[in-house]
């Protein structure tokens, strides 16, 4: 089942919407803890190397098995060797963006969960952010993001898959 979520949050309310996240998401938390995270590969592409060594750090503390690509163009190399459940794409990458990444993706494995990162401004729904195939794309975060909030969304996408 595609979720077509948009799981955003605005930086002028980043203070706020973080505590709300904590609150609401610490039994997600939890859940994704008793979900054995050290079992879940996620694959995190992304162009800026500050963002992700910064979002592969935060996964692996979190106990989650990351993998990291600098590009499109590695990271279906390293697709095509590894099995993974979950990728983290960036939107905005050179060559080929992420939603025709996720697209690549899907259509090779559908059963892996892709969450669409971005630096864009997220005002509603997915359809705002994305002009094309919304079924390869499960979810979007917008950057930077809390731990937390990513460990619900985590949470989500494996109790749904």
């Amino acid at each position: 089942m595609t979720m077509h979520n948009s799981c955003s949050f605005k930086k002028e309310n980043r203070r706020q919407t973080d505590e709300a996240l904590c609150s609401i998401l610490s039994p997600a938390t939890e859940s994704a803890k008793r979900l054995k995270p050290q079992a879940v590969r996620i694959l995190v592409v992304d162009k800026d190397t500050d963002h992700l060594g910064h979002i592969t750090a935060m996964l692996d503390g979190a106990g989650f098995e990351s993998v990291a690509a600098k590009s499109s163009a590695e990271a279906l190399d390293k697709f095509m060797v590894h099995p993974f459940d979950i990728i983290l794409l960036e939107l905005q990458m050179p060559q080929l963006d992420g939603i025709a990444l996720a697209a690549i993706l899907k259509a090779a494995e559908s059963r892996i969960s892709v969450v669409l990162m971005s630096d864009i401004s997220v005002r509603g729904s997915l359809p705002v952010v994305i002009d094309g195939p919304k079924e390869v794309v499960d979810c979007v975060i917008n950057k930077p993001f809390a731990m937390d909030a990513l460990n619900g969304i985590i949470t989500q996408l494996l109790s749904s898959g």
